[in-house]
């Protein structure tokens, strides 16, 4: 398979915020596997501990996690005044909840379960910023 790796302008890592150990170990592993620089988190604080919000191109975060949602995710995102790409996954759908993120300028929905390619295909649109 050729090497499909894309980074974003900074080349930059992507972020992988999903409390389900399985899902975000997939996500991890398909991403890792195309050439992406990944860092897998499985609930916000840690990610927002760990200091690497400032340092990536794209975040693909579930919208219900343990400690805070994603859409709280983005909030604190916002008021640190990091402006990243943010794509949503939902484990059912949710059109109000949908709207009001793609409102608030999410990147992209993707609903569980996800194909490889439907993840591959909102990382790049996020990374050419064609959302």
């Amino acid at each position: 398979m050729a090497n499909l790796a894309m980074t974003g302008a900074l080349g930059r890592p992507v972020l992988c915020i999903v409390d389900a150990d399985s899902r975000r170990g997939m996500l991890h592993a398909f991403l890792h596997a195309v050439g992406f620089d990944v860092h897998a988190f499985d609930d916000g604080a840690a990610l927002l501990l760990s200091g690497l919000g400032r340092q990536c191109d794209v975040l693909l975060v579930s919208v219900a996690l343990r400690d805070m949602n994603g859409q709280e995710l983005q909030s604190a995102f916002t008021a640190a005044g990091v402006h990243v790409p943010v794509i949503f996954l939902f484990d059912t759908p949710d059109a109000p909840l949908e709207a009001r993120l793609r409102a608030r300028g999410a990147a992209g929905v993707l609903h569980k379960p996800v194909s490889g390619q439907d993840v591959l295909g909102a990382v790049r649109v996020a990374l050419a910023g064609a959302w």
